[in-house]
């Protein structure tokens, strides 16, 4: 059942003609003809509260947390912050409500989604014009991680690692079960599987590192990842079929070049798309693009399927990409895209899809 809809005084009894005093009179759209809206989840959703990835960050909304981020944090241009979407200086209605929902999706596993309503004709108007330049950095902290059955040989951290022992379970971001070689976040759910050796959770450190160093720069106003038949929230068992799309929001702005690869559970890297019959991997106007078909195989855990939408060529990555393919090799990535991205000039986009797989 929807909730119902806001409350709100200065709209009451005795400011509203014909309703009768004492009553609360329910606000119509027509009624607020500047209001844009955005609320932390759908109707069907619970809003939640996280432990946020920041070093000492407290517990609160997502939703807040994504929108102090969307302004403060500096975008791929270095000159606008991360909500500026195309780095023109102006933050617009279309452009905060894009960034917040792939924000909100991403820090909460899928299971929340933001909503936007605004009057018809604003999606371009600016919300916050001449946005100062912003003087943060998003220096993630290696992650905190519990290890269940530590051994000597684990006593600390390896000086290189990217990631560092946890003093207690309450501060740790991950936990690395070595009795059934599973890692498991904070939230409880196995990420990787088969994890036996430093080496490995390494790997699946770096991957993990990557795709939270990205994740405040995921642009989907023009294109996002999408995957079906159940979603990127669902769980996939072994054998389930699976098949990746680029779904497109905008028509025509000249050619987008599509790169796509998972970073598996285990954090190795997997070059998706462009393959051989695929050219230079350019995107066509379709609204919806398939990508890959294929079906679930071991390892099981959390994958994550990254693409990026360029209007070049991105020749670095791809090479990069071609080199690491079938190594867990996820360090070096996200420096890239980045690089990418900025050289795109607010006409590229990221989109990263979590994806569960397991018995």
């Amino acid at each position: 059942m929807a909730r119902p809809g806001p409350r709100l005084g200065a709209l009451g009894a005795d400011a509203t003609p014909g309703v009768v005093p004492g009553e609360i009179a329910v606000p119509r759209r027509e009624d607020l003809p500047n209001l844009v809206y955005i609320g932390a989840s759908r109707d069907d959703q619970l809003a939640l509260e996280a432990a946020l990835p920041q070093e000492g960050a407290p517990q609160r909304g997502v939703l807040t947390y994504a929108l102090e981020q969307a302004l403060s944090l500096p975008g791929s241009n270095d000159q606008s912050p991360v909500a500026d979407l195309d780095g023109d200086g102006l933050v617009t209605v279309v452009e905060i409500g894009s960034y917040l929902n792939s924000q909100v999706r991403m820090l909460t596993a899928q299971r929340q989604e933001s909503t936007l309503f605004f009057p018809a004709g604003w999606a371009e108007r600016p919300v916050f014009a001449a946005v100062p330049v912003p003087r943060l950095t998003f220096d993630l902290p290696a992650p905190y991680v519990m290890i269940a059955g530590l051994g000597d040989d684990l006593a600390t951290a390896p000086q290189d690692a990217a990631w560092q022992l946890a003093a207690s379970s309450n501060e740790a971001d991950f936990l690395w079960l070595l009795g059934s070689r599973e890692v498991l976040r904070s939230s409880g759910d196995v990420v990787a599987s088969g994890i036996a050796s430093q080496a490995a959770f390494a790997g699946v450190m770096d991957k993990w590192q990557a795709i939270m160093t990205l994740r405040p720069l995921v642009s989907e106003l023009a294109m996002r990842l999408t995957v079906n038949p159940l979603g990127s929230d669902a769980l996939y068992g072994e054998g389930a079929p699976i098949a990746v799309a680029l779904a497109r929001t905008r028509r025509g702005g000249g050619p987008r070049y599509a790169t796509v690869f998972n970073l598996a559970s285990d954090g190795t890297v997997q070059l998706l798309y462009p393959l051989g019959p695929d050219g230079e991997g350019q995107l066509d106007d379709a609204l919806q693009q398939s990508l890959l078909d294929t079906v679930v195989v071991p390892p099981f855990g959390v994958d994550h399927l990254v693409a990026l939408a360029t209007p070049d060529v991105p020749e670095a990555l791809r090479a990069a990409l071609r080199n690491a393919d079938g190594q867990r090799a996820a360090g070096g990535l996200a420096a890239l895209i980045r690089a990418e991205l900025k050289k795109g000039r607010g006409k590229a986009s990221l989109s990263i899809a979590e994806l569960y797989t397991g018995n």
